[in-house]
């Protein structure tokens, strides 16, 4: 979930790079919709501070057994208690730094 598009385009372009075939959302609406019709197998999910909806994302992906990280600005001391060990990409990020998530995400 990436409501950025060039981010969102990259994020994408990155993904397929690596051999993923990726699903895009520009709102957490649309990403669920795609659980729903889709099979994901992972998630890049945007935190913005002050925002709630991509913590309960978070949780519905869980729930299920999806992995994901988030791709944020915001200090993880931020984030929730359940959320405080999350794996987490920082904004600015670098190509390397999604391409590891990536992999890791297929361990």
């Amino acid at each position: 979930v990436e409501d950025e598009a060039l981010i969102a385009l990259e994020l994408e372009d990155i993904a397929k790079g690596a051999g993923w075939s990726p699903l895009v959302a520009s709102t957490y609406a649309a990403a669920l919709a795609l659980l729903e019709h889709a099979s994901v197998d992972f998630a890049l999910i945007d935190g913005t501070a002050g925002m709630s909806e991509e913590f309960a994302f978070a949780r519905i992906l869980a729930a299920r057994g999806i992995r994901f990280s988030f791709c944020t600005g915001m200090a993880a001391a931020l984030f929730p208690a359940d959320f405080k060990t999350a794996p987490v990409i920082m904004k600015p990020y670098r190509e390397g730094e999604i391409e590891e998530a990536l992999k890791a995400a297929r361990r």
